[in-house]
C-alpha cells in the first residue's frame, strides 16, 4: 500500500465511526438560484443534503471545467448524500486505516453536490465554513459520518461539505484536452470544481442563513491542499476570506523526487508543471488502456475504468495557478486571507505503522542511500545528525520523523509564516490528544485525528473518549468557530492563542491541556528550509 493510496485508507478510516440519529422532519424548505430545495430538521439544525452545484460532470462535459446545474422548478428533495466520486476501492467494504472496518460507498461519476447545516434564518448573515474532505485528491467524500455540520452549525456558523472529482476523473492533462481548451490547458477540474462550489456559495448561501462575504475554507490532508490551492489561485479571489489548513499544503514542487524513484510516500503532495503533466497523462492513457486512446473514446469509456488511477495531480497551467505555489505565497501573490494551520504530533506513524506492506529501506545504509537521493549528501549528513540516526534500529522512527517534519510540519509552518509575511493575521496549531482506545499506541496523534475533535462528532464507539476528549474538542471547535466568525480563534472562556509573530513563533498545543509552546521543530526545519532555498532562489 503506498503513501499516495493511504488517503484512501484515511477516508475509510473515517467512514468507520457510527452514530445514533434522532428523528427527522421534512419542514425545511429553500429557494436556491437554480430551483426549490426541501431539507429536513433535526434537534433545531436544518440540513439540506445531495445540492448540484454544477452539472453531472460525464458523457462530453467528462474533463471539461464544471457547468451550471440544469434548473429545476418542482421542489426537490435534498435529504440524502449524493454518491461519492470515483476512487480506488469501489463500493466494497475495505478496512480502515487505523483498524475496523469501513461502510461500503456507492460511486458515481455524478457527483457534484454539497450538503449545508444551519440554525440561522435567512437573514442571520452568519459565518460559513466550507470542508474540502481529505484523501490526496484521490480518494475521500463530503458525507462521512464525522464531518457533519450539526454540531458546528449549533455553535453559529453554517457549515458546506463538498464533493468534486478526484484522481484521473479530476486532474488529467492530456495535450488532446489542451487543444480544445479555450486557455488551452488540461487538468485541474477538481480545483475549478471547489472555485464552483464557492461560487454556488457566493449566489445562494444568504437563504441558509450564511453571509457570503464571510467565508472560511477548511480542510485536512488533500482537504488542506485545497485550502492552499484555493488561496492560490487568481479564480477564486474574494470568493473566500479565511482559511484552516489541517497537516498539508503542496509548497513541495520537486521533480528530483521522481526522478529519483523514491517511495510513493516520498512524492506524495508533489504539484506538477504543465508539461509533466501532459506527459503524466498520456504515459498513464498508454499503461492503463495499453495503446494511445482518442478523446472520443477515453469519453466514451465507463467510469470505473478512471477508478484505480492514482497518478494524476493538479498542475501549474498559467491560467488556474499562473506560478508555483509556493513562490505565490513568497512574492506576496496569493488571495488576501487570514490563516489557521497546523499538524498531529504523530503524522508519520501513516508510513511505518499504518503501512506494513509498503516498500521501505530495512537498513541505516538503504535509508541514507534514500535520503541522498532526495536532499544530496551535505543535508543528509545533517539529518543523521539531526534525527540521531546510528543503527538500523534507528530506521523506522527516523522514518516517521523526517516524514513528519519535512512534510506537514514544514508546509504548514511555511504556510503560517508566510501568510504573516504578506501582513494578514494567521495562527499555528500543534495537535497532541492520543485518541483513546484502537491503536492508540500504535498510532499516536495521527494524521487526521483532529477531524472529529474539531467537528465535535466523537462518534467512534470504538474510542472509549473521555471527559478530557470532550473537553479539548469543545474547545478546538470553538476555536474554528471563532476564527471564521472574525479571523481571531480567541474567546471567551478558551486559553488565549497568540497570533503567531516572525520574532517569537508561538504555537497553540491543542491536547490533554490546551497551552502557548514555542513551534516545535525548530531545528529540523531550518534544514529543510536550506533545503528548498536554492529551488526558491532560482524559480523566485
Amino acid at each position: 500500500m503506498s503513501y499516495r493510496s493511504s488517503y484512501l485508507a484515511v477516508s475509510l478510516l473515517i467512514s468507520a465511526g457510527a452514530c445514533g440519529c434522532a428523528g427527522q422532519t421534512n419542514d425545511a424548505s429553500i429557494r436556491t438560484s437554480e430551483g426549490p430545495i426541501a431539507g429536513s430538521t433535526e434537534d433545531g439544525v436544518r440540513a439540506f443534503k445531495g445540492i448540484p452545484y454544477a452539472a453531472p460532470p460525464v458523457g462530453n462535459l467528462r474533463w471539461k471545467p464544471p457547468q451550471p446545474a440544469t434548473p429545476w422548478k418542482e421542489v426537490r428533495s435534498a435529504t440524502a448524500y449524493a454518491p461519492i466520486c470515483i476512487q480506488p476501492g469501489g463500493a466494497a467494504t475495505a478496512e480502515g486505516f487505523y483498524g475496523g472496518g469501513a461502510r461500503p460507498r456507492v460511486q458515481s461519476e455524478d457527483c457534484l453536490y454539497l450538503n449545508v447545516w444551519s440554525t440561522g434564518a435567512p437573514s442571520a448573515a452568519r459565518p460559513v465554513m466550507m470542508w474540502v474532505h481529505g484523501g490526496g485528491m484521490l480518494a475521500g467524500s463530503a458525507s462521512n459520518p464525522e464531518y457533519d455540520g450539526a454540531n458546528l452549525a449549533r455553535k453559529g456558523v453554517v457549515v458546506v461539505t463538498v464533493g468534486y472529482r478526484l484522481g484521473v476523473l479530476g486532474f488529467l492533462a492530456l495535450p488532446e484536452l489542451s487543444g480544445e481548451s479555450e486557455h488551452q490547458v488540461s487538468g485541474n477540474y477538481g480545483i475549478l470544481d471547489l472555485i464552483a462550489a464557492l461560487k454556488w456559495i457566493n449566489r445562494n448561501i444568504a437563504a441558509f442563513g450564511g453571509d457570503p462575504h464571510n467565508v472560511t475554507v477548511f480542510g485536512q490532508s488533500g482537504g488542506s491542499w485545497g485550502v492552499c490551492y484555493l488561496a492560490a489561485t487568481p479564480l477564486a479571489k474574494g470568493l473566500l476570506q479565511r482559511g484552516i489548513g489541517e497537516s498539508g499544503c503542496t509548497f513541495d514542487r520537486d521533480p528530483r523526487l521522481k526522478e529519483a524513484g523514491l517511495p510513493n510516500w516520498n512524492a506524495a503532495g508533489t504539484t506538477f508543471t504543465f508539461e509533466s503533466a501532459e506527459t503524466l497523462g498520456e504515459q498513464w492513457v498508454n499503461r492503463a488502456f495499453h495503446e494511445p486512446v482518442k478523446l472520443d473514446a477515453l469519453r466514451a469509456k465507463p467510469a470505473s475504468d478512471f477508478a484505480k488511477a492514482i497518478e494524476n495531480r493538479p498542475n501549474i497551467d498559467g491560467w488556474v495557478f499562473p506560478h508555483d505555489l509556493y513562490v505565490t505565497f513568497v512574492n506576496h501573490q496569493q488571495n488576501p486571507i487570514t490563516i489557521l494551520g497546523g499538524n498531529t504530533a504523530d503524522e508519520g506513524s501513516v508510513v511505518t505503522r499504518a503501512m506494513p506492506d509498503e516498500p521501505k529501506p530495512g537498513s541505516l545504509e538503504a535509508y541514507k542511500k534514500l535520503l541522498e537521493k532526495q536532499y544530496g549528501p551535505e543535508i543528509t549528513a545533517d539529518l543523521v545528525k539531526q534525527y540521531r540516526l546510528n543503527s538500523d534500529a534507528d530506521v523506522r522512527r527516523g522514518m516517521e520523523e523526517i516524514f513528519r517534519e519535512s512534510r506537514q510540519v514544514w508546509e504548514m509552518r511555511e504556510l503560517v509564516r508566510l501568510t504573516r509575511q504578506s501582513h494578514y493575521p494567521a495562527y499555528l496549531y500543534y495537535f497532541t490528544r492520543v485518541p483513546p482506545g484502537m491503536n492508540a499506541e500504535r498510532m499516536g496523534a495521527y494524521h487526521a485525528a483532529e477531524i472529529p475533535y474539531a467537528f465535535g462528532n466523537l462518534i467512534d464507539k470504538r474510542r472509549p473518549y473521555t471527559e478530557v476528549d470532550h473537553k479539548l474538542s469543545g474547545i478546538i471547535s470553538s476555536y474554528w468557530v471563532n476564527f471564521a466568525r472574525t479571523g481571531n480563534p480567541n474567546g471567551p472562556d478558551l486559553p488565549k492563542w497568540p497570533m503567531f509573530e516572525l520574532s517569537d513563533q508561538l504555537c497553540q498545543e491543542l491536547g490533554v491541556e490546551v497551552k502557548t509552546i514555542p513551534a516545535p521543530h525548530k531545528a529540523a526545519i531550518e534544514i529543510f528550509d536550506r533545503y528548498e532555498a536554492p529551488r526558491l532562489a532560482k524559480e523566485k
